[in-house]
């Protein structure tokens, strides 16, 4: 699914130090421990604010190209 998400400009700056601390297993399942488990490559912050969401839109997959044969 695409959501369109509208919000005000926000402040951001680089974080030099990240740390993510966080019971990955059960804030998001068990499958993405492998990926959330490593030390982050790239951290920001932002000031945020309320957010508008709209409803969301199916992303058709592109079709399939087909298998070159092996020579």
């Amino acid at each position: 699914m695409e959501y369109q998400v509208e919000h005000i400009s926000w402040n951001a700056g680089t974080v030099t130090d990240a740390v993510f601390d966080a019971d990955i297993a059960r804030l998001y399942g068990k499958e993405f421990e492998p990926f959330l488990n490593k030390q982050p490559y790239s951290a920001f912050f932002a000031d945020g604010s309320d957010v508008i969401v709209r409803s969301g839109t199916k992303i058709r997959s592109a079709p399939k190209l087909p298998e070159l044969p092996v020579l």
